[in-house]
């Protein structure tokens, strides 16, 4: 794996007496990689595509430091409108997150879903649960997807500029205060709450995909390389992840295929 650079940290914060866990971070960072990704491989989402990507990035993050830290989380979000399905993937262990955005061939669904796998380090096989979602915006995305899977009420803020804070309920959390806090409270916390700090993870945008990664995938087209390279020698295969796209040619692939068959 390539070493990870220019990490964003992200602070846990525990607010005593009122028994709630705060996750904070500035994503310029962050997004700035986002945005050197998209220039590199030539990938113009819309603006207002954009900006749902960048807050749900951000949701989701923060979500990763909240939960314990060796776990692989990987979302999948499907909208109605704009019809298009939004891809996350992540985990603290390597402090990567990376993801995508797909706006062609989606099938029209009747009603917004988030696909919601979890992976514990020492688990074969991921914990799955699907949340039904209102079309409002990211930040009120997560305050369901909280409520109906991990069971406990938390709030998203957007803090300006590339600020946003989690604030999730603990064990004999004050319901009331948390529910009642506005962007103006959270930015001064540490004035009228006692804080505690817990810890500080960190994370890059990293998705670690090559061409070597890649040609597993192609494996349907094994008896069928006349059809993928009917323009040439060579094809475009895009990652799943990140959307960034590589040229496979035709003799890498064959050998690819020869090589596996004699293990």
């Amino acid at each position: 794996m390539e070493p990870i650079q220019d990490t964003i940290i992200l602070n846990s914060i525990f607010v005593r007496e009122r028994n709630a866990l705060m996750i904070q971070a500035d994503f310029s960072s962050l997004f700035a990689q986002y945005y050197l990704h998209l220039a590199e491989y030539n990938l113009k989402p819309t603006s207002k595509i954009d900006d749902l990507f960048k807050d749900w990035l951000a949701c989701f993050s923060l979500h990763l430091v909240a939960r314990p830290w060796k776990e692989t989380h990987a979302w999948t979000l499907n909208l109605r409108a704009p019809r298009l399905s939004m891809f996350l993937s992540g985990t603290c262990v390597s402090q990567q997150v990376v993801g995508r955005v797909f706006t062609e061939d989606i099938k029209e669904a009747d009603r917004n879903l988030l696909y919601a796998q979890t992976l514990e380090h020492h688990l074969d096989k991921p914990k799955q649960s699907v949340i039904e979602l209102d079309y409002e915006a990211p930040l009120s995305w997560m305050e369901s997807y909280y409520e109906q899977s991990e069971q406990r009420p938390c709030r998203m803020f957007w803090l300006g500029e590339d600020k946003y804070a989690l604030i999730a309920a603990q064990p004999d959390c004050d319901l009331e205060w948390l529910k009642s806090l506005d962007e103006e409270q959270v930015k001064n916390l540490d004035q009228t709450e006692t804080l505690h700090h817990l810890e500080e993870r960190q994370l890059a945008w990293n998705c670690g995909c090559s061409v070597n990664k890649l040609l597993p995938l192609l494996g349907m087209w094994k008896d069928k390389l006349d059809e993928l390279f009917i323009d040439g020698t060579a094809c475009r295969a895009h990652c799943p992840r990140c959307a960034a796209h590589y040229l496979i040619t035709r003799d890498k692939l064959e050998s690819f295929f020869a090589e596996n068959e004699e293990e």
